[in-house]
Protein backbone atom coordinates (compact mmCIF):
# COMPACT_ATOMS: atom_id res chain seq x y z
CA UNK A 1 0.00 0.00 0.00
CA UNK A 2 1.94 3.17 -1.03
CA UNK A 3 1.44 6.09 1.78
CA UNK A 4 -0.99 8.21 0.00
CA UNK A 5 -3.57 5.05 0.27
CA UNK A 6 -2.36 4.14 3.57
CA UNK A 7 -3.43 7.81 4.54
CA UNK A 8 -6.60 8.30 2.87
CA UNK A 9 -7.89 4.23 4.30
CA UNK A 10 -6.94 5.91 7.70
CA UNK A 11 -8.62 9.03 7.06
CA UNK A 12 -11.76 7.43 6.10
CA UNK A 13 -12.04 5.33 8.77
CA UNK A 14 -11.45 7.87 11.38
CA UNK A 15 -14.00 9.40 9.72
CA UNK A 16 -16.78 6.87 9.15
CA UNK A 17 -16.50 5.28 13.03
CA UNK A 18 -15.58 5.96 16.49
CA UNK A 19 -14.20 2.72 17.02
CA UNK A 20 -11.01 2.39 18.09
CA UNK A 21 -7.74 1.15 15.97
CA UNK A 22 -4.62 -0.43 17.05
CA UNK A 23 -1.76 -0.37 14.99
CA UNK A 24 -0.20 -3.97 14.10
CA UNK A 25 2.96 -2.61 12.95
CA UNK A 26 3.27 0.64 14.82
CA UNK A 27 6.74 1.35 13.19
CA UNK A 28 6.01 0.94 9.77
CA UNK A 29 2.36 3.05 9.81
CA UNK A 30 4.56 5.74 11.63
CA UNK A 31 7.17 6.20 8.72
CA UNK A 32 4.63 6.10 6.40
CA UNK A 33 2.58 8.72 8.08
CA UNK A 34 5.86 10.80 8.61
CA UNK A 35 7.10 10.40 5.01
CA UNK A 36 3.82 11.72 4.14
CA UNK A 37 4.59 15.14 6.18
CA UNK A 38 7.77 15.19 5.23
CA UNK A 39 6.73 15.49 1.51
CA UNK A 40 4.42 18.08 2.37
CA UNK A 41 6.81 19.86 4.08
CA UNK A 42 9.76 19.51 1.82
CA UNK A 43 8.12 20.60 -1.43
CA UNK A 44 8.00 24.34 -0.06
CA UNK A 45 11.11 23.85 2.34
CA UNK A 46 13.33 21.08 0.97
CA UNK A 47 16.68 22.20 2.50
CA UNK A 48 15.89 20.93 6.34
CA UNK A 49 14.36 17.37 4.56
CA UNK A 50 17.24 16.74 2.29
CA UNK A 51 19.00 14.40 5.20
CA UNK A 52 16.62 12.03 5.74
CA UNK A 53 18.01 10.57 2.53
CA UNK A 54 15.08 11.53 0.02
CA UNK A 55 16.92 11.97 -3.14
CA UNK A 56 14.86 14.17 -4.87
CA UNK A 57 15.13 17.10 -1.96
CA UNK A 58 18.82 17.47 -2.56
CA UNK A 59 18.55 19.41 -5.18
CA UNK A 60 15.21 21.40 -4.45
CA UNK A 61 15.15 24.85 -3.18
CA UNK A 62 12.95 26.70 -0.95
CA UNK A 63 10.68 28.91 -2.84
CA UNK A 64 10.24 32.30 -1.22
CA UNK A 65 7.55 34.69 -2.43
CA UNK A 66 5.44 36.71 -1.50
CA UNK A 67 2.26 34.00 -0.72
CA UNK A 68 5.27 32.01 1.08
CA UNK A 69 3.34 32.56 4.78
CA UNK A 70 -0.37 31.50 3.22
CA UNK A 71 0.78 28.80 2.04
CA UNK A 72 2.91 27.52 4.86
CA UNK A 73 -0.14 28.05 7.57
CA UNK A 74 -2.96 26.47 5.11
CA UNK A 75 -0.65 23.24 4.90
CA UNK A 76 0.53 23.05 8.32
CA UNK A 77 -3.36 23.45 9.23
CA UNK A 78 -4.16 20.63 7.02
CA UNK A 79 -1.91 18.48 8.59
CA UNK A 80 -2.92 19.48 12.24
CA UNK A 81 -6.31 18.45 11.74
CA UNK A 82 -5.50 15.13 10.51
CA UNK A 83 -2.91 14.35 12.76
CA UNK A 84 -5.74 14.72 15.69
CA UNK A 85 -8.47 12.61 13.75
CA UNK A 86 -5.25 9.91 13.41
CA UNK A 87 -5.27 10.08 17.46
CA UNK A 88 -9.09 10.14 17.75
CA UNK A 89 -8.92 6.65 16.70
CA UNK A 90 -5.13 5.11 17.14
CA UNK A 91 -5.01 3.04 20.45
CA UNK A 92 -1.46 1.81 20.05
CA UNK A 93 0.90 3.99 22.41
CA UNK A 94 3.59 4.15 20.54
CA UNK A 95 2.33 5.03 17.25
CA UNK A 96 -0.14 7.68 19.73
CA UNK A 97 3.08 8.81 20.84
CA UNK A 98 4.98 9.40 17.34
CA UNK A 99 1.60 11.17 15.94
CA UNK A 100 1.59 13.10 19.46
CA UNK A 101 5.18 14.40 18.44
CA UNK A 102 4.40 15.27 14.38
CA UNK A 103 1.23 17.12 15.97
CA UNK A 104 3.31 19.50 17.95
CA UNK A 105 5.90 19.94 15.35
CA UNK A 106 3.02 20.85 13.32
CA UNK A 107 1.06 23.19 15.95
CA UNK A 108 4.56 25.00 16.83
CA UNK A 109 5.27 26.00 13.26
CA UNK A 110 1.89 27.40 13.13
CA UNK A 111 2.35 29.50 16.13
CA UNK A 112 5.28 30.73 14.64
CA UNK A 113 3.19 31.60 11.79
CA UNK A 114 0.10 33.30 13.49
CA UNK A 115 2.57 35.42 15.86
CA UNK A 116 4.69 36.60 12.99
CA UNK A 117 1.70 38.32 11.51
CA UNK A 118 -0.27 39.07 14.86
CA UNK A 119 3.29 40.90 15.23
CA UNK A 120 4.07 42.60 11.88
CA UNK A 121 7.55 40.60 11.46
CA UNK A 122 10.22 41.38 9.14
CA UNK A 123 12.26 38.67 8.66
CA UNK A 124 15.95 38.65 7.35
CA UNK A 125 18.11 35.98 5.49
CA UNK A 126 21.79 36.23 5.75
CA UNK A 127 22.21 35.08 2.10
CA UNK A 128 25.56 34.10 1.68
CA UNK A 129 25.67 32.74 4.73
CA UNK A 130 22.58 30.00 4.48
CA UNK A 131 23.79 29.04 0.83
CA UNK A 132 26.80 28.13 2.43
CA UNK A 133 25.80 26.18 4.91
CA UNK A 134 23.36 24.26 3.29
CA UNK A 135 25.61 23.18 0.51
CA UNK A 136 28.41 22.67 3.34
CA UNK A 137 26.69 19.45 3.83
CA UNK A 138 27.09 17.93 0.92
CA UNK A 139 30.94 18.81 0.32
CA UNK A 140 31.83 17.37 4.04
CA UNK A 141 34.53 14.26 3.81
CA UNK A 142 33.46 10.68 2.26
CA UNK A 143 30.14 12.44 0.55
CA UNK A 144 28.99 10.06 -2.40
CA UNK A 145 29.81 12.16 -5.66
CA UNK A 146 26.11 12.01 -6.71
CA UNK A 147 25.00 13.94 -3.48
CA UNK A 148 27.82 16.25 -4.02
CA UNK A 149 26.38 16.65 -7.70
CA UNK A 150 22.85 17.25 -6.79
CA UNK A 151 23.98 20.42 -4.20
CA UNK A 152 25.91 21.89 -7.35
CA UNK A 153 22.07 21.95 -8.74
CA UNK A 154 21.20 23.38 -5.51
CA UNK A 155 23.57 25.88 -6.18
CA UNK A 156 22.35 27.17 -9.50
CA UNK A 157 18.67 26.94 -8.34
CA UNK A 158 19.63 29.67 -6.11
CA UNK A 159 21.46 31.70 -7.92
CA UNK A 160 19.41 31.19 -11.72
CA UNK A 161 16.10 30.34 -10.27
CA UNK A 162 13.71 26.99 -11.71
CA UNK A 163 10.13 27.55 -13.18
CA UNK A 164 8.36 29.53 -10.63
CA UNK A 165 10.88 29.52 -7.91
CA UNK A 166 12.13 32.55 -8.28
CA UNK A 167 16.37 33.43 -7.63
CA UNK A 168 16.66 33.01 -3.38
CA UNK A 169 17.41 36.99 -3.18
CA UNK A 170 14.62 37.86 -5.22
CA UNK A 171 12.55 35.83 -3.84
CA UNK A 172 13.27 36.25 -0.03
CA UNK A 173 13.37 40.29 -0.80
CA UNK A 174 9.10 40.22 -2.28
CA UNK A 175 8.89 38.41 1.28
CA UNK A 176 10.39 41.06 2.90
CA UNK A 177 8.75 43.53 1.02
CA UNK A 178 5.06 42.16 1.61
CA UNK A 179 5.51 41.82 5.13
CA UNK A 180 6.23 46.05 4.92
CA UNK A 181 3.67 46.50 2.99
CA UNK A 182 1.02 44.36 5.15
CA UNK A 183 2.49 47.48 7.92
CA UNK A 184 2.00 50.42 5.88
CA UNK A 185 -1.56 49.24 5.17
CA UNK A 186 -2.22 48.36 8.88
CA UNK A 187 -0.64 51.01 9.99
CA UNK A 188 1.67 49.12 12.21
CA UNK A 189 5.57 49.46 13.15
CA UNK A 190 6.12 45.99 13.31
CA UNK A 191 8.76 43.98 14.71
CA UNK A 192 12.01 44.02 12.96
CA UNK A 193 15.76 42.39 13.07
CA UNK A 194 18.42 43.47 14.76
CA UNK A 195 20.75 46.27 13.19
CA UNK A 196 23.35 44.31 15.01
CA UNK A 197 22.64 41.50 12.96
CA UNK A 198 22.33 43.44 9.28
CA UNK A 199 26.06 44.74 10.67
CA UNK A 200 27.08 41.22 11.01
CA UNK A 201 25.88 40.61 7.65
CA UNK A 202 27.57 43.54 5.77
CA UNK A 203 31.04 42.93 7.76
CA UNK A 204 31.00 38.83 6.46
CA UNK A 205 28.86 38.20 3.50
CA UNK A 206 31.95 38.55 1.14
CA UNK A 207 33.77 35.81 3.36
CA UNK A 208 31.22 33.23 3.05
CA UNK A 209 31.60 34.18 -0.81
CA UNK A 210 34.89 33.64 -0.65
CA UNK A 211 34.25 30.28 1.03
CA UNK A 212 31.67 28.95 -1.79
CA UNK A 213 34.42 29.64 -4.01
CA UNK A 214 37.16 27.11 -2.35
CA UNK A 215 34.25 24.84 -1.49
CA UNK A 216 32.93 24.69 -5.06
CA UNK A 217 36.46 24.70 -6.58
CA UNK A 218 36.31 21.08 -5.54
CA UNK A 219 34.06 19.96 -8.14
CA UNK A 220 35.40 18.64 -10.94
CA UNK A 221 34.31 21.21 -13.57
CA UNK A 222 34.02 25.07 -13.69
CA UNK A 223 30.65 25.70 -14.35
CA UNK A 224 29.67 27.15 -11.03
CA UNK A 225 32.04 29.91 -11.87
CA UNK A 226 29.20 31.95 -13.68
CA UNK A 227 26.89 31.38 -11.19
CA UNK A 228 29.28 32.67 -8.14
CA UNK A 229 29.81 35.97 -10.02
CA UNK A 230 26.12 36.33 -10.69
CA UNK A 231 25.75 35.82 -6.39
CA UNK A 232 28.30 38.36 -6.46
CA UNK A 233 26.18 40.89 -7.63
CA UNK A 234 23.22 39.67 -6.33
CA UNK A 235 24.33 39.74 -2.84
CA UNK A 236 25.90 43.64 -3.50
CA UNK A 237 22.03 44.67 -4.25
CA UNK A 238 20.32 42.72 -1.60
CA UNK A 239 22.96 44.57 0.99
CA UNK A 240 21.76 47.43 -0.95
CA UNK A 241 18.36 46.96 -0.49
CA UNK A 242 18.67 46.32 2.99
CA UNK A 243 20.58 49.26 4.01
CA UNK A 244 18.25 51.73 1.96
CA UNK A 245 14.83 49.97 2.84
CA UNK A 246 15.21 47.97 6.01
CA UNK A 247 18.44 48.94 7.93
CA UNK A 248 16.60 52.52 9.28
CA UNK A 249 13.77 50.57 10.99
CA UNK A 250 15.93 47.94 12.80
CA UNK A 251 15.79 47.35 16.67
CA UNK A 252 18.82 48.76 18.34
CA UNK A 253 17.72 47.39 21.57
CA UNK A 254 17.44 43.26 22.37
CA UNK A 255 13.90 43.36 23.69
CA UNK A 256 11.38 40.49 21.33
CA UNK A 257 7.86 39.96 22.69
CA UNK A 258 7.44 37.47 25.75
CA UNK A 259 4.84 35.97 23.24
CA UNK A 260 7.76 35.64 20.63
CA UNK A 261 10.21 34.45 23.41
CA UNK A 262 7.88 31.49 24.84
CA UNK A 263 7.35 29.82 21.36
CA UNK A 264 11.11 29.76 20.69
CA UNK A 265 11.59 28.43 24.10
CA UNK A 266 9.16 25.87 23.06
CA UNK A 267 10.89 25.00 19.84
CA UNK A 268 13.71 23.71 22.50
CA UNK A 269 12.37 21.91 24.03
CA UNK A 270 11.67 24.41 26.76
CA UNK A 271 7.93 24.09 28.37
CA UNK A 272 8.92 26.61 31.61
CA UNK A 273 8.00 30.01 31.62
CA UNK A 274 10.84 32.76 31.27
CA UNK A 275 10.23 34.05 34.64
CA UNK A 276 10.22 30.31 36.10
CA UNK A 277 13.96 29.38 34.39
CA UNK A 278 15.35 32.59 35.44
CA UNK A 279 14.53 32.10 39.45
CA UNK A 280 15.53 28.14 39.57
CA UNK A 281 18.65 28.83 37.11
CA UNK A 282 20.20 31.89 39.38
CA UNK A 283 19.60 29.94 42.94
CA UNK A 284 21.64 27.07 41.34
CA UNK A 285 24.20 29.55 39.91
CA UNK A 286 24.89 30.87 43.27
CA UNK A 287 25.37 27.47 44.83
CA UNK A 288 27.80 26.08 42.25
CA UNK A 289 29.95 29.18 42.38
CA UNK A 290 29.95 28.76 46.05
CA UNK A 291 32.17 25.53 44.93
CA UNK A 292 33.55 27.17 42.20
CA UNK A 293 35.53 29.56 44.30
CA UNK A 294 36.31 27.00 47.05
CA UNK A 295 37.94 25.08 44.31
CA UNK A 296 39.85 28.25 43.18
CA UNK A 297 41.53 28.76 46.52
CA UNK A 298 42.91 25.19 46.38
CA UNK A 299 44.44 25.87 42.82
CA UNK A 300 45.83 29.08 43.73
CA UNK A 301 47.85 28.01 46.60
CA UNK A 302 48.37 24.45 44.56
CA UNK A 303 50.01 26.33 41.56
CA UNK A 304 51.40 29.40 44.15
CA UNK A 305 49.08 32.28 42.39
CA UNK A 306 48.90 35.51 43.72
CA UNK A 307 45.25 35.33 43.48
CA UNK A 308 42.01 33.30 44.64
CA UNK A 309 39.97 35.30 42.71
CA UNK A 310 37.99 31.92 40.42
CA UNK A 311 38.51 34.07 36.65
CA UNK A 312 42.42 34.58 37.95
CA UNK A 313 42.83 30.83 38.54
CA UNK A 314 40.96 30.29 35.04
CA UNK A 315 42.82 32.53 33.55
CA UNK A 316 46.27 30.60 34.27
CA UNK A 317 44.69 27.36 33.36
CA UNK A 318 44.22 29.16 29.97
CA UNK A 319 47.77 30.71 29.97
CA UNK A 320 48.81 27.22 29.62
CA UNK A 321 47.33 26.35 25.98
CA UNK A 322 48.77 24.37 23.84
CA UNK A 323 49.51 25.99 20.43
CA UNK A 324 50.59 23.24 18.45
CA UNK A 325 47.77 22.01 16.28
CA UNK A 326 49.11 18.32 15.87
CA UNK A 327 49.21 18.50 19.62
CA UNK A 328 46.50 19.75 20.09
CA UNK A 329 44.56 16.87 18.25
CA UNK A 330 46.63 14.19 20.15
CA UNK A 331 45.58 15.69 23.40
CA UNK A 332 41.81 15.42 22.18
CA UNK A 333 42.37 11.61 21.31
CA UNK A 334 43.95 11.11 24.66
CA UNK A 335 41.19 12.55 26.71
CA UNK A 336 38.78 10.39 24.60
CA UNK A 337 41.12 7.28 25.54
CA UNK A 338 41.24 7.89 28.94
CA UNK A 339 37.41 8.71 29.35
CA UNK A 340 36.92 5.60 27.55
CA UNK A 341 38.74 3.58 29.95
CA UNK A 342 36.59 5.68 32.90
CA UNK A 343 33.65 4.37 31.51
CA UNK A 344 34.11 1.03 31.19
CA UNK A 345 36.32 0.93 34.97
CA UNK A 346 33.52 2.34 36.52
CA UNK A 347 30.94 0.93 34.68
CA UNK A 348 29.06 3.85 34.43
CA UNK A 349 27.17 2.77 31.06
CA UNK A 350 27.11 -0.24 28.77
CA UNK A 351 30.06 0.58 25.96
CA UNK A 352 32.31 -1.86 24.25
CA UNK A 353 34.25 0.62 21.60
CA UNK A 354 34.66 3.88 21.49
CA UNK A 355 32.34 6.04 18.91
CA UNK A 356 33.57 6.92 15.46
CA UNK A 357 34.13 10.43 14.46
CA UNK A 358 36.07 12.70 12.39
CA UNK A 359 38.21 14.88 14.09
CA UNK A 360 39.38 18.08 12.18
CA UNK A 361 39.59 21.87 12.50
CA UNK A 362 36.74 23.81 11.00
CA UNK A 363 37.04 25.98 8.12
CA UNK A 364 37.67 29.81 8.80
CA UNK A 365 33.96 30.50 7.15
CA UNK A 366 32.24 27.77 9.55
CA UNK A 367 34.22 28.92 12.41
CA UNK A 368 33.03 32.61 11.68
CA UNK A 369 29.22 30.35 11.92
CA UNK A 370 29.90 29.15 14.57
CA UNK A 371 33.04 29.94 16.90
CA UNK A 372 32.22 27.00 19.73
CA UNK A 373 33.25 23.79 18.69
CA UNK A 374 30.70 21.14 17.58
CA UNK A 375 29.93 17.48 16.70
CA UNK A 376 28.33 16.88 13.49
CA UNK A 377 26.23 13.58 13.61
CA UNK A 378 26.33 10.75 10.51
CA UNK A 379 22.86 11.27 9.68
CA UNK A 380 21.37 8.02 10.05
CA UNK A 381 18.55 8.43 7.56
CA UNK A 382 20.57 8.54 4.32
CA UNK A 383 21.29 4.95 2.73
CA UNK A 384 24.84 5.90 1.82
CA UNK A 385 27.27 6.22 5.25
CA UNK A 386 28.24 10.03 5.65
CA UNK A 387 31.10 10.29 8.80
CA UNK A 388 30.35 12.23 11.96
CA UNK A 389 32.60 14.69 12.76
CA UNK A 390 33.71 16.18 15.81
CA UNK A 391 35.28 19.80 14.57
CA UNK A 392 36.85 22.58 16.14
CA UNK A 393 37.72 26.20 15.56
CA UNK A 394 41.13 27.38 15.51
CA UNK A 395 41.65 30.30 17.50
CA UNK A 396 42.84 32.84 15.35
CA UNK A 397 39.54 32.54 13.09
CA UNK A 398 37.03 33.35 16.38
CA UNK A 399 38.14 36.93 17.85
CA UNK A 400 40.70 34.91 20.14
CA UNK A 401 38.62 32.69 22.09
CA UNK A 402 41.06 29.87 23.68
CA UNK A 403 38.93 28.32 26.17
CA UNK A 404 39.10 24.77 23.91
CA UNK A 405 43.04 24.60 23.73
CA UNK A 406 44.52 24.21 27.35
CA UNK A 407 44.47 20.68 29.01
CA UNK A 408 41.83 20.42 31.31
CA UNK A 409 39.14 22.17 28.75
CA UNK A 410 39.67 19.44 26.42
CA UNK A 411 38.45 16.46 28.91
CA UNK A 412 35.15 18.78 29.39
CA UNK A 413 34.91 19.01 25.88
CA UNK A 414 35.14 15.55 24.40
CA UNK A 415 33.09 14.46 27.33
CA UNK A 416 30.09 16.86 26.31
CA UNK A 417 30.85 16.60 22.40
CA UNK A 418 32.34 12.92 21.92
CA UNK A 419 32.31 10.24 24.34
CA UNK A 420 29.88 9.46 26.20
CA UNK A 421 28.10 12.71 24.86
CA UNK A 422 26.89 13.34 21.40
CA UNK A 423 28.97 11.26 19.61
CA UNK A 424 28.08 8.20 21.53
CA UNK A 425 24.04 9.52 21.89
CA UNK A 426 23.92 9.44 17.79
CA UNK A 427 25.95 6.41 17.36
CA UNK A 428 23.69 4.55 19.83
CA UNK A 429 20.71 6.33 18.02
CA UNK A 430 21.97 5.01 14.95
CA UNK A 431 21.51 2.09 16.29
CA UNK A 432 18.44 1.89 17.61
CA UNK A 433 16.75 2.65 14.35
CA UNK A 434 14.16 5.16 15.46
CA UNK A 435 10.98 6.15 13.09
CA UNK A 436 11.52 9.40 11.66
CA UNK A 437 9.00 11.01 14.02
CA UNK A 438 11.68 9.97 16.55
CA UNK A 439 14.75 10.21 15.21
CA UNK A 440 14.19 13.61 13.43
CA UNK A 441 10.88 15.79 14.68
CA UNK A 442 11.64 14.53 18.11
CA UNK A 443 15.24 16.87 18.20
CA UNK A 444 15.08 19.14 20.26
CA UNK A 445 17.87 21.15 22.04
CA UNK A 446 16.71 20.15 25.38
CA UNK A 447 17.40 16.30 24.95
CA UNK A 448 20.25 16.60 23.07
CA UNK A 449 22.21 19.01 25.05
CA UNK A 450 20.52 17.75 28.13
CA UNK A 451 22.39 14.48 27.51
CA UNK A 452 25.49 16.72 26.68
CA UNK A 453 25.78 18.21 29.80
CA UNK A 454 24.58 14.85 31.58
CA UNK A 455 27.54 13.32 29.80
CA UNK A 456 30.21 16.03 31.57
CA UNK A 457 28.48 15.13 35.01
CA UNK A 458 29.23 11.24 34.14
CA UNK A 459 32.65 11.59 34.47
CA UNK A 460 33.33 14.69 36.80
CA UNK A 461 34.11 12.86 39.67
CA UNK A 462 36.73 11.26 38.03
CA UNK A 463 38.74 13.65 37.10
CA UNK A 464 41.84 16.08 38.61
CA UNK A 465 41.48 19.04 40.77
CA UNK A 466 42.15 21.15 37.65
CA UNK A 467 39.53 19.52 35.50
CA UNK A 468 36.90 20.01 37.85
CA UNK A 469 37.13 23.44 38.34
CA UNK A 470 36.90 23.66 34.91
CA UNK A 471 33.94 21.27 34.50
CA UNK A 472 32.25 23.79 37.09
CA UNK A 473 33.10 26.29 35.06
CA UNK A 474 31.30 25.04 31.97
CA UNK A 475 28.77 23.90 33.98
CA UNK A 476 28.02 27.99 35.54
CA UNK A 477 28.28 28.48 32.01
CA UNK A 478 25.13 27.12 31.26
CA UNK A 479 23.32 27.61 34.48
CA UNK A 480 24.27 31.26 33.21
CA UNK A 481 23.04 30.94 29.81
CA UNK A 482 19.61 29.86 31.52
CA UNK A 483 18.95 33.34 33.23
CA UNK A 484 20.99 35.51 30.91
CA UNK A 485 19.38 34.83 27.68
CA UNK A 486 15.26 35.39 28.79
CA UNK A 487 16.49 38.12 31.03
CA UNK A 488 18.23 39.87 27.76
CA UNK A 489 15.69 39.00 25.27
CA UNK A 490 13.05 40.61 27.94
CA UNK A 491 15.02 44.22 28.40
CA UNK A 492 15.57 42.78 32.45
CA UNK A 493 19.29 43.48 31.60
CA UNK A 494 21.77 45.38 29.28
CA UNK A 495 24.16 43.18 27.07
CA UNK A 496 27.56 44.73 29.23
CA UNK A 497 26.26 42.35 32.17
CA UNK A 498 26.53 39.30 29.58
CA UNK A 499 30.10 40.02 28.69
CA UNK A 500 31.12 41.11 32.33
CA UNK A 501 29.54 37.68 33.97
CA UNK A 502 31.29 35.79 31.31
CA UNK A 503 34.87 37.38 31.33
CA UNK A 504 34.87 38.91 35.38
CA UNK A 505 33.05 36.30 37.28
CA UNK A 506 34.08 33.12 35.04
CA UNK A 507 37.14 33.77 33.48
CA UNK A 508 36.29 33.50 30.19
CA UNK A 509 37.56 34.96 27.05
CA UNK A 510 36.38 38.28 25.58
CA UNK A 511 35.82 36.19 22.19
CA UNK A 512 33.51 33.75 23.82
CA UNK A 513 31.64 36.09 25.75
CA UNK A 514 31.27 38.32 22.21
CA UNK A 515 29.39 35.03 20.95
CA UNK A 516 27.08 34.38 23.64
CA UNK A 517 25.79 37.99 23.35
CA UNK A 518 25.47 37.54 19.69
CA UNK A 519 23.78 33.96 20.16
CA UNK A 520 21.11 35.55 22.96
CA UNK A 521 20.17 38.38 20.68
CA UNK A 522 19.26 37.18 17.18
CA UNK A 523 21.45 33.77 16.30
CA UNK A 524 19.66 31.61 18.51
CA UNK A 525 17.46 33.49 21.16
CA UNK A 526 16.22 31.01 23.69
CA UNK A 527 18.11 27.92 22.62
CA UNK A 528 20.98 28.58 25.30
CA UNK A 529 18.38 27.80 28.32
CA UNK A 530 18.12 24.65 26.44
CA UNK A 531 21.22 22.94 28.42
CA UNK A 532 20.40 23.44 31.92
CA UNK A 533 17.00 22.92 31.52
CA UNK A 534 17.64 19.72 29.97
CA UNK A 535 19.99 18.76 32.66
CA UNK A 536 17.50 19.38 35.73
CA UNK A 537 14.68 17.40 33.59
CA UNK A 538 17.26 14.50 33.71
CA UNK A 539 18.37 14.98 37.48
CA UNK A 540 14.52 15.23 38.07
CA UNK A 541 14.35 12.11 36.83
CA UNK A 542 16.68 10.27 38.37
CA UNK A 543 15.96 11.55 41.74
CA UNK A 544 12.21 10.26 40.76
CA UNK A 545 13.39 6.26 40.08
CA UNK A 546 16.03 6.52 43.00
CA UNK A 547 13.08 7.35 45.16
CA UNK A 548 10.74 4.40 43.77
CA UNK A 549 9.88 1.78 46.82
CA UNK A 550 11.54 -1.59 46.34
CA UNK A 551 13.72 -0.28 43.72
CA UNK A 552 17.63 -0.64 44.30
CA UNK A 553 19.10 2.32 42.05
CA UNK A 554 22.33 1.49 39.61
CA UNK A 555 23.84 3.59 37.74
CA UNK A 556 24.61 1.23 34.70
CA UNK A 557 21.27 0.93 34.04
CA UNK A 558 19.69 4.08 34.17
CA UNK A 559 22.76 5.77 32.13
CA UNK A 560 21.85 2.43 29.83
CA UNK A 561 18.16 3.35 29.42
CA UNK A 562 18.40 7.11 29.53
CA UNK A 563 20.61 6.82 26.22
CA UNK A 564 18.15 3.86 24.80
CA UNK A 565 15.58 6.56 24.66
CA UNK A 566 16.75 8.06 22.29
CA UNK A 567 15.53 11.61 21.10
CA UNK A 568 11.82 11.43 23.13
CA UNK A 569 10.72 14.44 24.58
CA UNK A 570 12.23 14.88 27.92
CA UNK A 571 8.58 13.85 29.50
CA UNK A 572 7.83 11.17 27.90
CA UNK A 573 11.45 9.90 28.91
CA UNK A 574 10.78 10.68 32.54
CA UNK A 575 7.40 9.02 32.93
CA UNK A 576 8.52 6.10 31.34
CA UNK A 577 11.46 5.37 33.50
CA UNK A 578 9.78 6.66 36.59
CA UNK A 579 6.95 4.19 35.65
CA UNK A 580 8.84 1.31 34.25
CA UNK A 581 12.66 1.38 34.89
CA UNK A 582 13.40 -1.31 37.48
CA UNK A 583 17.14 -1.76 37.72
CA UNK A 584 18.81 -4.58 39.62
CA UNK A 585 22.07 -3.54 40.96
CA UNK A 586 24.97 -6.40 40.08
Amino acid sequence: MNNALFLLVLLLFSCSTRNSRVSSDWRKDSDKIAKSFVNSLAAQDPEEYSILGMLKFDSAVTSFSKNYDQEHHALLYRWSEKFKRFLEVEKNPELRTDIEILLQVANLKMEDFELTKESGAVPFLPVTQFIHQTLSFYFAPNTPAHKTAAAMGRFRKYIRGEGKTLPLVDGFTSLMLARMEYLQRNSKRGFWPMKMELDNYFENSDKYINALERMLSTWKSDEWKRDLEELKNQDAEYRKFLKKKVYSYCRDTNVIPEKFYTLRLKASGIYSSPQSLIQTSLMDYKKTYLKYKKLAGVLAKKHNLSSSDPAIVMGYLRSRSISDNRELMLQYESAANEIFKILQDKKLLTISKKPEYILRFASAAEAQTSPNPQFRGSPFFLGSKIPAQFILPKVQDTQGMDDYNYVESIYTLVAHEGIPGHALQFERLGELKPTIARGHFAFASANVEGWGLYAESIVFPFMTEEVQFTFLQRLLWRQARMFLDPQLNLGMIKPSRVIELYTKELGFSAGLAQSELRRYSYLLPAQAPAYYYGLKMILDTKAKVKAKPDTIFDEKCFNDALLNAGLLPLQVISDRLVKDLNCVQH
